[in-house]
């Protein structure tokens, strides 16, 4: 097995690097760790699980990964395992074998990991890990998170929708209990020796050294960044179908948002308030309409209309901010 570190924080970059190494032959362990960010399942509505304005405001990122699952929240605080092998004809979730190397590491610092239920590891009953997986081009990936010393105020705030807001027809997070690994080290280490310790560890069972890993030095890694993990379309544009309602109080009036979005572009909409319009809001819905649910392609929907003909003194901000 080779075994792959890397000093990367880079969300994007990691998840490129991760899925160029789905391209490599072997057995490949690979230990990384994100800047802030919350990292959205495949097959999830990302707006659903993200407090929108918490994550604007203190500048965390949103990405979207291969594998299915719920959304997780990731800062320096928190490592990411990923092992990949071959599929088999026959290849089918196997979580437990895959974290059983991350658990013999637990408990060799004399922690009582263990796996639970179906995809998570636990200390005490409660969550250090959540795992996923898939299949792509005939390669197996199996990856998790280790919440080590993570923010959990930042974590807590920025995992959580408003519940009446938005209602998707994807696949929606359950919420566990969760905790820290470092809680139970009495004399906890940094986390970077803590993962280097589990890098060692994995390495040892093969009888190989780690070597380090530069995402940002392959062309071809930081290409797939850009084109895929960075874009609107990977992250938001894969959203699926899903209907909004939002109502909001402004100087101007009550302010009610109704819509229905697929493929992400806004296909039905309802403004509804008390706000003191002197026309008829057809044009403003029309301009709307058809229009990716994106802040900067709204913004530009409406930039050639004067908004108080429709809307009173309610201005664009608090109508884009009422979009979403």
């Amino acid at each position: 097995m080779k075994v792959y570190t890397t000093r990367c924080t880079d969300p994007a970059l990691n998840l490129a690097a991760e899925e160029r190494l789905m391209q490599e032959p072997g057995d490949i362990f690979f230990l990384w760790q994100n800047a802030p960010v919350i990292v959205i399942g495949r097959n999830q509505n990302a707006y659903r699980e993200i407090n929108l304005d918490y994550v604007k405001e203190h500048g965390i990122a949103v990405v979207r990964r291969n594998t299915g699952g719920g959304a997780v929240f990731h800062d320096l605080g928190n490592y990411n395992f990923s092992f990949i092998t071959d599929a088999l004809p026959d290849s089918a979730l196997d979580f437990e074998r895959f974290t059983r190397p991350i658990v013999d590491y637990l408990r060799s610092l004399g922690l009582p990991a263990a796996f639970s239920g179906r995809n998570d590891i636990a200390l005490d009953g409660k969550k250090i890990s959540g795992n996923a997986q898939c299949v792509i081009g005939g390669r197996f990936l199996s990856h998790g998170t280790l919440l080590y010393q993570v923010s959990m105020s930042d974590l807590t705030a920025a995992l959580r929708p408003d519940p009446l807001k938005i209602r998707s027809k994807g696949i929606e997070s359950v919420r566990a209990r969760v905790t820290n690994i470092c809680e139970y080290l009495p004399d906890a280490p940094p986390v970077s020796r803590f993962a280097a310790g589990l890098a060692q560890f994995v390495a040892a069972q093969s009888g190989v050294e780690p070597c380090e890993l530069d995402p940002a030095a392959d062309p071809a890694t930081a290409a797939l960044a850009e084109k895929k993990y960075r874009s609107w379309e990977w992250v938001f544009g894969e959203n699926p179908e899903y209907s909004f309602k939002k109502t909001a109080k402004y100087p101007g009036g009550i302010l009610e948002i109704g819509m229905e979005i697929s493929s992400e572009r806004i296909e039905k909409l309802s403004i509804n308030g008390d706000f003191l319009a002197t026309e008829d809001i057809a044009p403003l819905r029309a301009a709307l309409l058809g229009q990716p649910h994106r802040e900067e392609d709204l913004r530009r929907a409406i930039a050639g209309l004067e908004l108080s003909r429709y809307l009173g003194t309610i201005t664009a901000d608090e109508l884009i901010a009422t979009l979403f």
